[in-house]
């Protein structure tokens, strides 16, 4: 853990400290993060927002799943600080805590929870400001740890004697509801996760023995946050574009990516300048590196349920992640941006996940396998694959900690002081900028056009340029059938026929 956190001090720290000085963090795929927790609980339930008239905000969608870093001292703007600077720390963390229940071999969990934190495809969204996919990253593990011991598959103490304690290991309740809610925290995030977590998890609830019920209960939060989203879906046809767009949507503002899934996976940096050769080909190499040991896990035998599981989160993720990149998630309004694909990166964290998972059940107590010289043989072997593994993991950290290294990050810190988009419109075009005051009164709407904001930049409201107000009809009538006057209303007058 002091490793990752040396490595993310070196690649973040300059955010930290404009979090300390007062500063926010802002990104194009970050938007404004400076939301008091009112506005952060209001935009919630209403998705409504009335920060900076057309700045990237944070969308109504996520902000229930941000209120916890609200609560941190300096607001929401250091919370969300926090939790970039340090987010290879907080996956760290997580993926320590998830390994464990594979397998009790320290060299096996430092090593996966040093490559999980460290995964290409999740410091880019780190440094793209991508909040939905670093909290992905961070919870999934979670899940995975909620599972495991929800159906008693964890691994136990090991003693002495090499047996472990206790010998029958009981399912967990409060796990399986722990991992439950951090599976609601991942669809909150990403949508497009909800369809392969259903299936799996209601695949494997079939498959269990004495916990059927409780591992596909797992899956009712999830559902029950993603039921409008399916409802929308199937509403504009199963199958269709719309429908999938619906699906694999992504709480924004959201950023274009022109990057493939496999680029992404195996060599998302290219050609990283500033770096030692040595220290990029390690860099490069290390999802290889332990896509070989998830090989040698599947192909060992060993605790081959845990390893299929595995597997086959593996290719959910990859087909989540291929749905999400190819699918238009915010199309060309003619607003004078252009439309936006999906982002992979939680995709590539549920393939991460499987990975771990994989290699350390498949991985677990391989050296005491054999007798005399297999025995000698296979330590050898395990020796050498985790040296490897060691420096792959350890010149990555390097090469993406190297100070020399060129930055590639969109995220910047800013002052809190938020000029709205209107006034550098007013600057950069011919036209003249118009805003809309909608507001209420009983049962009267009015729109009001002003020619100016002033709600930040100015005391008072902008100029009126025009008026109206439309009365709503109402649905309950009187008894009778007749609508009760109201003050203000024009009472009819009768004429009378005058004869001759």
């Amino acid at each position: 853990m002091i490793a990752v956190t040396a490595v993310a001090a070196l690649l973040h720290g300059a955010w930290l400290l404009a979090v300390v000085r007062g500063d926010m963090l802002v990104g194009d795929a970050l938007g404004v993060t400076d939301v008091s927790l009112g506005d952060l609980w209001d935009r919630g339930l209403g998705g409504w927002t009335e920060q900076s008239l057309g700045a990237p905000s944070i969308d109504g969608g996520l902000a229930p799943l941000l209120l916890p870093l609200a609560l941190v001292p300096g607001g929401l703007a250091v919370g969300i600080g926090l939790l970039l600077s340090l987010a290879p720390l907080w996956a760290a963390m997580s993926a320590w805590g998830a390994v464990g229940a594979f397998t009790r071999s320290l060299w096996i969990r430092a090593l996966t929870a040093g490559a999980y934190a460290l995964m290409p495809a999740f410091l880019i969204s780190i440094d793209e400001g991508r909040l939905g996919a670093v909290m992905v990253h961070v919870l999934l593990p979670v899940v995975a740890l909620g599972v495991a011991r929800g159906g008693g598959w964890h691994r136990g103490e090991r003693l002495g004697d090499g047996e472990e304690y206790p010998a029958v290991r009981l399912p967990s309740s409060s796990a399986a509801m722990a991992g439950a809610l951090a599976l609601g925290g991942c669809v909150i995030a990403a949508p497009a996760l909800l369809a392969p977590a259903v299936v799996f998890l209601v695949v494997l609830g079939l498959l269990a023995r004495g916990s059927r019920w409780r591992i596909m209960s797992m899956a009712l939060p999830a559902l029950v946050i993603g039921l409008p989203g399916l409802i929308a879906a199937v509403e504009q046809g199963i199958g269709t574009a719309d429908a999938v767009s619906i699906l694999a949507r992504e709480p924004g503002p959201s950023a274009a990516s022109d990057a493939s899934v496999l680029d992404l996976l195996l060599d998302p940096f290219g050609t990283v300048g500033g770096v030692p050769a040595i220290l990029a080909v390690a860099s490069g190499a290390m999802v290889a590196v332990v896509l070989v040991a998830v090989a040698v896990a599947a192909l060992g035998g060993r605790r081959w349920r845990a390893v299929t599981g595995g597997l086959v989160l593996m290719g959910l993720g990859v087909g989540t992640a291929a749905v999400s990149a190819a699918t238009v998630v915010s199309p060309d309004a003619g607003a004078g941006t252009s439309a936006v694909n999906g982002w992979a990166g939680a995709g590539l964290s549920v393939v991460a996940v499987g990975a771990m998972v994989a290699a350390a059940a498949g991985l677990d107590s391989v050296t005491m396998v054999g007798r005399g010289w297999q025995r000698i043989v296979v330590r050898s072997g395990a020796a050498l694959g985790t040296a490897v593994i060691l420096v792959s993991v350890a010149g990555h950290a390097l090469a993406v900690a190297w100070p020399p290294r060129d930055d590639a990050s969109t995220v910047r810190a800013t002052s809190r002081d938020v000029i709205p988009l209107v006034a550098a419109l007013e600057e950069d075009q011919s036209t003249r900028a118009r805003v809309l005051l909608v507001g209420e009164s009983g049962d009267t709407v009015t729109a009001t056009v002003v020619a100016g904001d002033g709600t930040e930049v100015i005391s008072t409201a902008g100029e009126p340029v025009g008026r109206w107000s439309l009365r709503r009809p109402h649905r309950r009538p009187h008894r009778g059938g007749r609508r009760r006057p109201r003050r203000g209303d024009r009472r009819p007058t009768r004429r009378r026929r005058r004869g001759r």
